[in-house]
């Protein structure tokens, strides 16, 4: 009896070194990814506090051909989101790659945006990106690294 349960404690132990284990999974990358357009959206009053458990201290995003620190993108988007009343994105076709400690995913971005200008007037705003995001896992946290972000349609339509 001594001898069968030393054979099975040494076969779990070397199945267990052997099992290919990821630390981080396909849906953990997707849904930090998802949690950076969250911070984005407009009814978000906490975006800064969001972002700042999303993203490295180092992160730099890529947008209209521009690399920005995180304080200098949002200091580019700010002005367009004080217009807007309603954000909404879709993000899909997610390809995953992980490898130990870091992922990246190669994604399709669509949103849509509402915005109100000075006179009243209601426009949407459709628009595609491809894009892509590093993630690295920082002491045990998920966070983005890198993002960038390749505008591939637009188009506005007054709806009011």
């Amino acid at each position: 009896m001594k001898k069968y349960l030393l054979t099975l404690l040494i076969i779990n132990f070397f199945s267990l070194g052997c099992e290919n284990q990821k630390n981080i999974t396909d849906d953990q990358v997707i849904s930090i990814v998802r949690e950076f357009f969250d911070a984005f959206d407009v009814n978000n009053k906490n975006r800064d506090e969001s972002l700042s458990k999303i993203v490295t201290d180092d992160f730099i995003i890529c947008e209209l051909g521009k690399f920005y620190k995180l304080d200098e993108f949002l200091d580019f988007v700010d002005p367009m989101l004080s217009s807007m009343i309603s954000t909404s994105w879709t993000l899909s076709d997610h390809i995953v790659t992980i490898d130990d400690e870091i992922a990246h995913s190669f994604h399709n971005n669509s949103g849509i945006f509402t915005n109100v200008d000075e006179n009243g007037v209601k426009t949407n705003t459709h628009m595609k990106w491809l894009e892509s995001a590093l993630v690295v896992n920082e002491k045990g946290n998920l966070k983005l690294k890198y993002y960038q972000s390749e505008n591939i349609y637009s188009k506005i339509d007054t709806i009011q």
